[in-house]
């Protein structure tokens, strides 16, 4: 495999994740691990025009870095996902690029293009400027019912498609869903679909118990089968996050470590069902604490579907309505 010039500034060779290998996309549809002699793809040619120019670090994760990227041709601003090669990630690397090119959504991150070279993958994507849910949760505190309707209502919205699709993002959080830029009027995109799973209707899953432990539906837990009502339970608890200003579901601070995910898994199958809402909820509608019973019912089955929940006459006005124009205010 030939060298690329300058590998820490341009990113060149267009991975085109169209063209695998058949055997390995047909594994990849069928969600199975690949066969090893087809996990790597071969090498684009050498003529292939380099694209990209790399950036600031945004930020790191476990296995690779995000940077901001500018394409040569157009100028336009995006951000390039780094991933190592590991024994582990070529696979799940394919799977996340697949499921990507089936989403297509204003609240679900685009993926823009697929590299490949020597120890990393190279996903260049949307640039979402504005920052996580997380960051202006921290700064901003508790939210309004109708501040928290804006944000549940664009998540749910992606995740409607998703499911449509058929496919389960699996790790739902506020670190998982970003601003698009700093204006007050900026849209969400949930983004990372490293853990995200394909799923049939009607048919349960029994694998991929991955994700956050803190937004993580019971069932997972309990390692029983599951579906896409995983994610709504992970946006039910982050409906309650913003309403209230913590998590549903806490641990002792004097619990052991090696216990908390214990501890954890058996606050979150017990549910909200000994939850005195209205001291823990004070000045909340009845309508926002019967929409967050539904999302936090334990009973998968029973628990409501992203359609119900956009369509369900709520006290939350932009979710009832759905055409409500106010957007939340990014605290900068």
């Amino acid at each position: 495999m030939s060298s690329l010039h300058n590998l820490d500034h341009d990113l060149g060779f267009l991975y085109d994740h169209y063209n695998l290998d058949l055997d390995l996309r047909s594994e990849i549809e069928n969600d199975q691990q690949p066969n090893p002699d087809a996990v790597e793809p071969p090498s684009p040619p050498h003529e292939t025009q380099q694209r990209y120019i790399i950036g600031d670090k945004l930020g790191e994760g476990s296995f690779g870095n995000v940077h901001i990227c500018t394409h040569k041709d157009t100028g336009d601003i995006l951000a390039c996902k780094t991933i190592e090669k590991f024994p582990n990630t070529s696979y799940c690397v394919k799977r996340e690029i697949d499921i990507m090119n089936k989403l297509s959504h204003p609240n679900i991150v685009t993926l823009k293009d697929c590299y490949q070279y020597d120890d990393k993958y190279y996903m260049v994507m949307d640039l979402c400027s504005g920052g996580t849910l997380s960051d202006q949760m921290r700064v901003k505190g508790r939210y309004t019912e109708t501040e928290a309707a804006c944000v549940t209502r664009e998540i749910v919205e992606a995740l409607k498609v998703c499911h449509q699709q058929g496919v389960i993002h699996h790790d739902l959080k506020p670190n998982n869903v970003m601003f698009v830029d700093k204006n007050a009027t900026s849209n969400l995109k949930i983004i990372d679909f490293g853990l995200s799973v394909r799923f049939e209707p009607g048919k349960r899953l029994y694998d991929g118990y991955g994700g956050t432990s803190y937004y993580q539906a019971p069932e997972l837990f309990r390692e029983a089968d599951y579906g896409p009502e995983v994610d709504i339970w992970s946006v039910g608890v982050i409906l309650y996050e913003l309403l209230y200003g913590n998590r549903p579901f806490n641990v002792a601070d004097n619990c052991r470590r090696g216990r908390e995910t214990q501890s954890l898994g058996i606050a979150i199958s017990r549910g909200v069902k000994g939850f005195n809402w209205k001291q823990t909820l004070p000045g909340i509608s009845e309508d926002a604490i019967d929409l967050l019973k539904k999302m936090l019912h334990t009973k998968p089955l029973v628990r409501i579907t992203a359609e119900e929940v956009l369509v369900i006459r709520l006290g939350l006005a932009v979710i009832r309505i759905g055409l409500l124009t106010m957007k939340l205010v990014i605290v900068n």
